[in-house]
């Protein structure tokens, strides 16, 4: 997980993690721990983000499969 990408692109699209949070339905504190690392994104939670922040492939790898593509 590389949440420093994750957040460059919330900054980008004006976004903060609050905003996506909201639109994900989840508990801002939730989604601060998936992005520091403490806890995992499930599929569905990938493939939400994906959609909400228009990730292409690229993006989504490096920011979620980071350390497997290293």
């Amino acid at each position: 997980m590389n949440g420093t990408e994750l957040k460059v692109k919330l900054m980008r699209l004006n976004m903060s993690v609050e905003d996506l949070a909201n639109r994900m339905s989840i508990n801002k504190a939730t989604l601060y721990r998936k992005i520091k690392g403490d806890t995992q994104f499930d599929l569905k939670e990938v493939k939400e983000v994906v959609q909400i922040l228009n990730l292409s492939e690229s993006e989504m790898l490096s920011i979620f499969f980071n350390d497997l593509l290293a």
